[in-house]
């Protein structure tokens, strides 16, 4: 993909990794807007998205704590 091209000059094997990650954020993202679209199901509830606060904050503060 695009990502790659423009990632991995840049950052290397961490651009490659990048890259990846944004490419199956996106595909997945287009998948969960398909699933909606044609079938009306909708695949997160709030109880997901409470998880995933949940995750960010830890991730957040971990990151805040830990030493540089």
């Amino acid at each position: 993909m695009i990502t790659n091209i423009i990632f991995i000059p840049l950052y290397g094997i961490t651009g490659a990794a990048i890259a990846s990650a944004i490419s199956i954020f996106l595909l997945t993202r287009s998948d969960f807007c398909s699933y909606y679209t044609f079938s009306k199901i909708q695949p997160f509830s709030l109880n997901t998205l409470k998880v995933l606060g949940v995750f960010l904050l830890t991730l957040l503060v971990s990151y805040i704590i830990t030493p540089i």
